[in-house]
């Protein structure tokens, strides 16, 4: 089967990843991205990880944050035109001049290609014209969407898209040798990955594991904005010398080894109104290096860690003080360590939610 994605997000060679698993199960794809998409902290530039998926970097243009930035649709209807695909997979929201772009390209190039689209948004909200518009004629012409969790899908069923949603989250490399154990068994390795900002909650887990009862470490990796005042505190703090590590900006391998040698993966972010946690790709990257989730009850946090611990009450430093000495004296910390490893294989593997997408390129194609 023939499919044509278009995705502001890649040119990551990481995140096509999903491409290579695709064409590994017997579909012709072909990616477009942009030539140069930024997203803080730092700019993409377009890359092909290997020759199994075609890959065309073409510009973006508008504004750098969605729904504001868009394609050329007379570029996306040259490459429908020449490329003729069966599906067309919008990996972008369908409220935003992206997705209206792509299927304006549609419109010029005449396709009669089956049309999906991926939305992430986990909050409802109304948008003004022109941005409603575009997503009613998105639902129109979609056959079906695919989101990364059960909460998204209820906000697209309460702005009344009527078709089928499957959930499938987004994809993270497994590793496949067993975990091996390297920190002593009376300390509790924690570490939390991303940007060093108020709403992911970073400074409550330093305060909490100031205040732990039993000897956490922290590694903190990512930089951010809090990052000079988390330093001046800990600093300030004899009970914490020796115990948080702030790495920086790491690359995705190096903070993989990290999640390694660390026991708990910690993500203790806030709600803010109109915003919650979607996914937490770090989180489930955690997971599949064998990290117990310890998750905050932002948004879709809970159900992404499913269930592997109880979570805590965001913005709550006590609470998670207890969840963490819990974890500390926990005797099944290995037990629960494997059934991460297992939930991201299961749920969140390349392999596992690529071939849930290709379950849907079937469907589509076979009602068409």
């Amino acid at each position: 089967m023939k499919v044509l994605r278009i995705f502001h997000g890649g040119g990551v060679p990481a995140y096509q990843r999903r491409d290579e698993e695709l064409a590994a199960l017997g579909h012709d794809v072909h990616l477009l991205v942009p030539k140069v998409f930024r997203e803080l902290p730092t700019a993409t530039v377009a890359l092909r990880r290997n020759d199994s998926i075609k890959v065309t970097p073409i510009g973006l243009y508008g504004l750098r944050r969605n729904p504001f930035f868009f394609y050329n649709p007379f570029r996306i209807a040259a490459s429908m035109l020449k490329f003729r695909a069966d599906v067309i997979d919008i990996h972008e929201e369908p409220y935003s001049l992206a997705a209206m772009s792509i299927l304006i390209g549609r419109s010029l190039a005449r396709s009669r290609a089956r049309v999906i689209f991926r939305s992430s948004q986990n909050e409802y909200k109304r948008y003004p014209f022109p941005f409603s518009a575009f997503q009613s004629y998105v639902f129109r012409v979609s056959a079906e969407a695919y989101v990364p969790s059960a909460q998204a899908a209820e906000v697209l069923r309460q702005k009344n898209f009527r078709r089928p949603i499957t959930v499938v989250g987004n994809g993270v490399a497994v590793p496949k040798e067993p975990r091996v154990d390297s920190s002593p068994a009376d300390i509790l390795e924690v570490v939390c990955v991303g940007r060093l900002i108020e709403r992911k909650g970073v400074q409550d887990l330093v305060a909490a594991v100031a205040k732990c009862q039993r000897h956490v470490n922290l590694t903190l990796v990512g930089t951010g904005p809090l990052e000079s005042g988390l330093r001046a505190r800990v600093a300030e703090l004899p009970s914490l010398a020796g115990r948080i590590t702030f790495t920086g900006a790491v690359s995705i391998d190096e903070a993989a080894a990290i999640m390694r040698r660390s026991d708990v993966i910690c993500v203790p972010s806030h709600e803010l109104e109109g915003w919650s946690e979607q996914f937490s790709r770090a989180l489930v990257e955690g997971m599949a290096n064998y990290c117990v989730p310890l998750v905050s009850d932002s948004g879709a946090l809970p159900e992404i860690s499913g269930g592997i611990t109880e979570p805590f009450r965001w913005g709550n430093v006590e609470d998670l003080r207890l969840r963490l000495d819990e974890l500390a004296l926990s005797d099944e910390l290995k037990e629960l360590q494997n059934s991460a490893h297992e939930r991201a294989v299961q749920q969140y593997s390349w392999e596992a939610t690529s071939l849930r997408i290709s379950e849907i390129y079937e469907r589509v194609v076979q009602g068409s």
